[in-house]
């Protein structure tokens, strides 16, 4: 297995372990996705501690994802990226708004691959608009 690169060990190691071996953009997205059996969705604002910045890692709010299985769009799409960097992907982090079914727009953080969006936390989100790239400082924790 690969060794962990400085970003990667702000990601609990289990998550890291199955970044490789899932090994697949698909397989990572289904294995994060909220609502099956690993993670579920639970609304709160940005970060889960509002120590940890939208724009930087947040150790603490990502341990307490993954000990807690709950987590919002921000949290979750963190852990996205440093999964999908572990394969060896090029993933993007947005912020911006979604329109939901209820046609209703929020804000809202996703991934993109290649300009593909990839939304773990809804299955009925279109019309993603773009606020601005969140560029994450992996070397502030």
């Amino acid at each position: 297995m690969p060794a962990a690169t400085n970003k990667e060990v702000l990601i609990p190691e289990k998550l890291r372990i199955t970044a490789v071996e899932l090994g697949s953009l698909w397989d990572i997205f289904n294995y994060l996705r909220l609502g099956n059996d690993n993670f579920n969705y639970q609304a709160y604002n940005n970060r889960r501690f509002v120590t940890d910045k939208n724009d930087k890692v947040g150790l603490k709010s990502l341990d307490e994802v993954n000990d807690t299985g709950f987590s919002n769009s921000v949290d979750i799409n963190h852990i996205f990226m440093i999964m999908l960097e572990r394969i060896g992907l090029n993933p993007t982090l947005w912020y911006g708004t979604v329109q939901l079914a209820n046609n209703r727009e929020y804000t809202h953080v996703w991934v993109t691959v290649n300009g593909q969006v990839w939304d773990l936390t809804t299955r009925t989100g279109r019309n993603y608009k773009r606020i601005h790239k969140i560029e994450v400082d992996y070397n502030a924790f």
